[in-house]
């Protein structure tokens, strides 16, 4: 079996946006797939005791993100999640923290525009 390292590598390779997917809204949704990888796995959430925004997950003793290996220490909390705290944190999504449909200020690029853009226009 390839170990969480390697395969976080080939996920965050993917795309150029994958990073920022996994970062910004579906961090839960990556422990979903990690969870189905390696089943010994455990959610934790992150950030300070009033406020969790990221969750990482443990497998075998190591926390992991979309960026490899993460220092726990670097946040000033990190606690094993309930399963109250996985039914909120399954809603969230990075197109749901970034897209905002009701918006017409907000600049929303459709796939036909982006493929209708030249490279340098992206």
């Amino acid at each position: 079996m390839v170990n969480p390292v390697e395969f976080l590598t080939e996920l965050r390779n993917s795309d150029t946006f994958i990073a920022d997917i996994y970062m910004k809204g579906s961090c839960y949704k990556l422990f979903r797939i990690l969870k189905l990888l390696y089943p010994h796995s455990i959610p934790y959430k992150c950030g300070n005791e009033n406020d969790y925004y990221h969750v990482i997950t443990s497998i075998d003793n190591v926390f992991y993100d979309i960026k490899g290996i993460v220092d726990p220490l670097q946040y000033d909390s990190v606690v094993p999640m309930l399963i109250e705290d996985q039914e909120e944190f399954e809603w969230y999504s990075y197109s749901r923290m970034w897209y905002i449909p009701d918006c017409e200020e907000c600049p929303v690029m459709t796939a036909v525009t982006a493929h209708q853009l030249e490279p340098e226009e992206c």
